[in-house]
């Protein structure tokens, strides 16, 4: 397979040599690891950094900067503690999971209290999944709108029916699965704030049942989360 080397330059041109450089293999690109160079204080040479390396990963899909990389994790646990877990007891694939409605709605619950720790931590979350409002997702979990279930509905025509969640691997490969780091984390952190995470807790109990084989993933295993 064809290799194209990727130079990206964005010191003074006064420093001659490339900077950053990566290696793009097909659809991959493989980037070597950045320093602080060029002009004045550390925090603009580590801005430089950052911005170089957005620039190589841009090669591949739009990258930038973000300066709070918590946000991002928070955002990014949100989707993680929303759809994983409740793959897992569900024992559904990812498309399977967004067009039943046990599933969405109870991952739309998920999603809610994940978002109420997140900015109890200091990181509110304005959207999650690129699409819904937080004011949106709340008032779903509430049960006074549907917005973001029919959203999630809609997405599952374009996820290809052999996708599934990390999670859901694992549960068929009887490893011991990260629900402790996902819905677990919450409850956890949920509990030092005084967040009541209902959803959270039952369905990180339901997956150890699961690892444990007193829960078989199944549709029907995903309504015992509803306590």
């Amino acid at each position: 397979m064809a290799r194209e080397y990727i130079d990206v330059l964005r010191l003074p041109e006064s420093m001659p040599w490339h900077y950053s450089q990566a290696v793009k293999v097909g659809n991959t690109v493989y980037v070597a690891g950045q320093v602080g160079a060029g002009e004045g204080s550390i925090e603009a040479q580590t801005q430089k950094a950052y911005e170089s390396v957005a620039d190589v990963l841009a090669n591949v899909w739009p990258a930038e900067p973000v300066d709070d990389l918590l946000h991002e994790r928070w955002s990014k646990m949100v989707n993680n503690t929303m759809l994983n877990p409740v793959s897992a007891v569900g024992g559904m694939r990812s498309a399977e999971l967004l067009a039943n409605a046990d599933a969405r709605r109870i991952a739309v619950r998920l999603a809610a209290e994940t978002m109420r720790v997140a900015e109890a931590e200091g990181h509110p979350l304005a959207r999650i999944m690129g699409d819904y409002d937080a004011a949106d997702v709340y008032a779903n979990a509430a049960g006074e709108s549907d917005a973001v279930e029919r959203g999630l509905e809609a997405r599952a025509a374009n996820v290809g029916p052999g996708a599934m969640t990390s999670m859901y691997q694992d549960v068929r490969r009887g490893r011991k699965t990260e629900v402790d780091y996902f819905s677990g984390l919450v409850s956890e952190k949920g509990a030092a704030y005084g967040i009541a995470t209902p959803y959270c807790d039952a369905i990180t109990a339901l997956v150890h049942r699961v690892e444990s084989g007193d829960v078989t993933p199944s549709p029907e295993s995903l309504r015992l989360a509803d306590g």
